[in-house]
């Protein structure tokens, strides 16, 4: 039988070595990082049911079939299914498979003695001779003040220095710093939890579900875990840019609130980048607009609707459009409705705001009575009107005051304007840990690219009287330019010292 015939039998024990060491290489933990990345491109494009159900039931209604094909894939949870735990599961253990030993070979090396010179220093790189009236356990104490780490051989009389440990550790350091960065942003997937609310002045909002316009939690959240605490939007200022220059921008936005926790309650000033902060829960102030004060008179002259209604801002004039609906009555109405902060009427254009600030409100409607659809169950969009199968009674322009008449005997008045906030609410219990793991993958990979690690030889191979005709060389893998300008610097430190 010939060699090349020859079957090596692994045995199951060697077939789970085999698995080990291909999972644990560098080329597999780059391949199972560019593949999770891959499997995250779903989850972005697709809507997701832990963002959004609701975006996810109208691609159910618009793509049946295909929805079938993309659930049974796990496209509407793609951050928690099975597949792409199983990715990240694996990428954790390749990547400390690849740390660990990296971690023992460089500790050993940090601590092993340091070769000795080579018997022929005119093969190595940068080989140079210069004289000296000093010995080499003189230049050795130069070389450790500068740094090096040296290692002085009196048998042939030859001096060893080295430098650039430090990238080694670099480079492990960002590796580490990756792995624990991956653990950190897992584990804040699975426990963070993320809502939006709108608050108009004089409202309050409550840290429960029922008071979130918009919630999305972690595959592993406790409804139990959030911490109870409610504000109150006492007051809301924005300044815009009255000058020559970018009039109408924003300046400055100061949310006022009155924060209650268990058994306190205080007053906080909340600012674009200065959230609040309660138990690692943050509200940050992410928006702004206004909110007419409507009310609503049937054809008794009963008051029917009293409310301030968000609008949301269409342009950077916050020009804004907004819906009011009155389902109680005989006649249900709907209001559609584009109010103008400084509204002035453009030939060309028509209604408009000029100024995002409240110089001229003004308030456009259209009215429609018929059945709006909200007996049915199905939650409705509160900015938005279907007039499919109502029917138009009327147009109109008010300003603050005005109260208009409408011809089913019914009556609009348009009674002051509030302003509301947006806040996102959010707790993220690994972005600390992230940031920090971050910076130290930085830190790392400044050390792993910057610093080059080599060595350097000295002999003596001529010595009379007080002076010596020194050998030096060196040996790098990185920067041949480097290790020059380190042999220059010796030498020039060496001189100096004479």
């Amino acid at each position: 039988m010939t060699e090349s015939q020859i079957q090596i039998k692994l045995g199951p024990l060697g077939w789970l070595r085999w698995t080990w060491r291909q999972l644990t290489s560098m080329t597999t933990a780059l391949w199972l990082l560019l593949l999770l990345g891959l499997a995250a491109i779903p989850g972005s494009i697709l809507p997701q049911r832990s963002a959004s159900l609701i975006r996810v039931n109208d691609f159910k209604e618009n793509n049946p079939r295909l929805f079938e094909i993309y659930d049974q894939l796990g496209l509407f949870d793609v951050f928690s299914s099975f597949w792409f735990t199983a990715i990240y599961i694996l990428l954790m253990i390749s990547l400390a498979g690849c740390i660990v030993p990296r971690i023992k070979v460089h500790t050993k090396n940090l601590f092993e003695p340091i070769q000795t010179a080579p018997e022929n220093l005119e093969s190595q790189l940068a080989y140079k001779t210069f004289e000296a009236n000093l010995s080499l356990t003189e230049i050795d104490k130069i070389a450790k003040k500068a740094g090096w780490r040296t290692k002085l051989n009196q048998a042939d009389d030859s001096l060893t220095i080295e430098k650039g440990y430090s990238r080694e550790t670099g480079n492990l350091l960002f590796h580490i710093a990756i792995l624990f960065l991956t653990i950190a942003v897992g584990f804040s997937a699975l426990l963070n939890y993320r809502g939006t609310i709108l608050l108009i002045e004089e409202n309050s909002f409550a840290n429960t579900l029922t008071q979130y316009d918009d919630f999305r939690g972690g595959s592993f959240f406790n409804v139990e875990s959030m911490p109870e605490f409610s504000f109150r939007l006492d007051n809301f200022e924005v300044e815009f840019e009255r000058g020559p220059n970018q009039t109408g921008s924003p300046r400055e936005f100061i949310a006022d609130l009155t924060v209650t926790e268990e058994t306190s309650s205080y007053q906080k000033t909340v600012i674009v980048n200065n959230p609040l902060v309660i138990d690692g829960t943050k509200a940050f102030l992410t928006g702004h607009g206004y909110a007419p004060e409507i009310r609503v008179y049937d054809d008794r002259d009963k008051l029917v609707f009293d409310n301030a209604v968000p609008f949301l801002p269409q342009d950077a004039s916050f020009s804004s459009s907004g819906v009011v609906k009155i389902p109680d009555t005989t006649a249900q109405l709907g209001l559609l409705g584009l109010f103008l902060p400084t509204g002035v009427l453009d030939p060309e254009l028509g209604p408009i705001s000029v100024f995002p600030d409240l110089d001229n409100p003004l308030i456009f409607f259209s009215a429609w009575t018929g059945d709006l659809g909200m007996d049915t169950g199905i939650a409705q969009n509160v900015y938005r009107l279907e007039t499919d199968g109502l029917t138009q009674i009327g147009l109109a322009q008010l300003a603050v005051g005005d109260r208009w008449e409408l011809e089913n005997g019914y009556a609009v008045e348009f009674v002051a304007v509030k302003r509301f906030a947006s806040f996102q609410i959010s707790y993220d219990p690994g972005r600390t840990w992230a940031f920090l793991a971050s910076i130290l993958a930085m830190v790392g990979l400044m050390y792993g690219l910057f610093v080059t690690r080599r060595r350097i030889w000295m002999r003596v191979i001529l010595e009379s009287n007080s002076q010596s005709k020194i050998e030096i060389a060196g040996f790098t893998k990185q920067s041949e330019e480097q290790l020059n300008r380190d042999i220059k610097s010796l030498i020039n430190k060496v001189k100096a010292r004479e």
